[in-house]
């Protein structure tokens, strides 16, 4: 069966790390082309990811995040049920990680925002339409060079980013396998499940079969959360179903 997942943040530092994963995503998928089309969508994604990392403290944040998992794991040692192969290997990636972000330059993407055309663009970046080759002669000429030669650029650029990339993906990863799938029903489209305030619940995650025609809308509060799966109607808002619906369901704390 194939299946959809739709995932919830529950603070601003994993919603901050679900948007750098999609952009870093989106831009390494544009960055296999030399296409003038595949050049201009990873740039965009790049100052996209530069104009995120500008806003808040996240390699402090990060860092803090993957010492503290560290520091958990390694209780784990000798732990009965433990798989210790498992656990070795996570907690060296994780130190890998840690030492690559800490040693990167601050603050992060710094090295690439200082270049004269990044820096150009991120200038008018904000603009609607702003990153024309009429209006920023520099980008339209760094446009007009061989593909190859704009591919290598870029490529080296993203790989600068690689530190908080790397430290972003590993700690989704272990959060999404931090806990197991339920399966549970929403009655006439609607589910509620109250939060244990003792526990650090950081990500909601529903999963779905793809040929079902709804999708599931997640909203939640410090105590509780809901799922309303929807149908999609055209030209209308999208109505809450009056059917039930069988749906996985991870909340995700670590």
């Amino acid at each position: 069966m194939a299946a959809t997942t739709y995932e919830h943040p529950l603070n601003e530092r994993i919603r901050t790390l679900l948007r750098l994963e999609s952009l870093f995503r989106r831009t390494h998928t544009a960055l296999q082309e030399d296409s003038v089309w595949h050049s201009e969508v990873a740039l965009h994604g790049l100052l996209n990811i530069l104009e995120l990392l500008s806003r808040s403290d996240l390699k402090s944040d990060v860092l803090k995040e993957l010492e503290r998992h560290q520091v958990t794991l390694s209780q784990l040692h000798n732990a009965p049920g433990v798989d210790q192969v498992r656990l070795d290997s996570t907690l060296t990636r994780l130190e890998g990680v840690r030492q690559a972000l800490n040693e990167s330059p601050s603050p992060l993407g710094q090295e690439v925002r200082e270049l004269e055309l990044v820096n150009t663009l991120m200038q008018k970046n904000s603009v609607i339409g702003g990153v024309c080759g009429f209006d920023l002669p520099l980008y339209q000429h760094w446009l007009s060079s061989p593909g190859p030669q704009r591919q290598d650029q870029l490529i080296n650029w993203y790989q600068k980013l690689m530190p908080i990339a790397e430290a972003g993906s590993l700690l989704l990863s272990l959060l999404r396998e931090s806990s197991d799938m339920h399966t549970c029903m929403a009655e006439s489209g609607f589910f509620q499940q109250n939060l244990d305030s003792n526990i650090p619940f950081q990500l909601i995650r529903v999963t779905i079969d793809s040929e079902l025609t709804c999708f599931p809308e997640i909203s939640a509060g410090k105590h509780r959360f809901t799922v309303r799966f929807m149908q999609p109607r055209r030209n209308e808002r999208p109505l809450q179903i009056d059917r039930n619906v069988d749906f996985n369901l991870c909340c995700c704390a670590l």
